[in-house]
């Protein structure tokens, strides 16, 4: 278990706070006809409102982002005892 985020983790931990949960998020622009993948670190507050978001086309950019930006705020990194999308208790 990490405490940071990786490339092995980024699409399932999160930091915290009492008030505010940061991740990455996924989403698509479309340019030209085509879409490109993009890597977003959120900050979201506690009834997942948004209240900040970057974009990164760079996953490796995206997550040095989140570990300068938010490292100091504890670290969870959700684990289940069963496997898939559905034991994760970062949803």
């Amino acid at each position: 278990m990490s405490n940071k985020f990786d490339l092995t983790n980024w699409n399932f931990a999160f930091y915290s706070t009492e008030t505010f949960k940061a991740l990455i998020s996924l989403s698509g622009e479309e340019i030209n006809g085509e879409v490109r993948l993009m890597y977003c670190p959120t900050v979201l507050e506690g009834d997942n409102r948004e209240v900040f978001q970057e974009n990164f086309i760079d996953l490796g950019d995206a997550i040095e982002f989140m570990n300068n930006q938010y490292g100091h705020w504890e670290f969870m990194e959700p684990t289940g005892s069963g496997s898939g999308c559905s034991t994760c208790q970062a949803h």
